[in-house]
């Protein structure tokens, strides 16, 4: 989303969108759709990457983790903790995911992973985990995505 460029998109979109989920937030119940709903409004409100409410999307993702638990949920919570707290924080969260051994052969785990040692400045690392992320995908538009982190390493 930091590549992207915010003055394209569609803000009488964005606010059709953002009062549907007004009115939504106005019923009894809390699903996870209204969880994501409001990760796509931080992000779809936010004047820059650089300004975005991480910390509001954090309280969502864990509001999505009370909801539904899931192993991707957690590596994208990972994401926010790391943009909230700094990648150190992010690795100790994925570190937990890690453990819990379900996510092993999902490319996305190093992936975040590489990103995170990437930001630390740890390049060796995140290379490693770029080239194991590599070896596990098989999409060529995402491979090429990490292709170009793994060169930015080298």
């Amino acid at each position: 989303m930091a590549a992207q460029d915010r003055s394209r998109w569609n803000q009488d979109l964005i606010q059709q969108g953002l009062s549907h989920l007004q009115r939504a937030a106005a019923g009894n119940e809390l699903s996870e759709y209204h969880m994501l709903a409001g990760i796509a409004a931080c992000h779809a409100t936010a004047p820059t990457f650089e300004r975005t409410d991480w910390r509001r999307i954090l309280f969502y993702y864990d509001g999505l983790m009370d909801i539904n638990p899931s192993p991707v949920t957690a590596i994208n919570r990972s994401v926010a903790v790391a943009m909230q707290d700094g990648p150190a924080a992010g690795l100790a969260a994925l570190d937990a995911i890690e453990k819990r051994g379900n996510l092993r052969r999902y490319y996305l785990l190093p992936v975040t992973y590489g990103e995170m040692y990437k930001r630390l400045g740890d390049m060796p690392r995140a290379v490693a985990c770029y080239k194991e992320a590599l070896a596990l995908m098989g999409n060529e538009a995402e491979r090429r995505f990490v292709r170009k982190n793994l060169d930015q390493c080298q």
